[in-house]
């Protein structure tokens, strides 16, 4: 799910339908690692051969060859 701020009904308490929700492109560019149980955020690009470390919760951009770890995910260093 790529929603900011998901909730299964509406302001009026009716199940949402297609159009109710905003999808937020997620992009993860070509050579990044995602380590198992890595989760990122909608709207969040993670650049080409970056890391975001094992249980990384990534809410933010990674830049090319940086490396994220934890929860919220930090900079942790720079793959050479």
């Amino acid at each position: 799910m790529n929603d900011k701020y998901p909730r299964a009904t509406n302001a009026e308490g009716e199940p949402k339908r297609v159009d109710d929700w905003e999808l937020l492109r997620t992009v993860v560019a070509a050579g990044a690692t995602l380590g198992s149980g890595a989760l990122v955020l909608g709207g969040v690009s993670i650049g080409e051969c970056a890391l975001a470390g094992t249980g990384a919760v990534v809410t933010r951009d990674v830049e090319t060859r940086e490396t994220v770890v934890e929860n919220p995910a930090r900079h942790r260093g720079q793959i050479p």
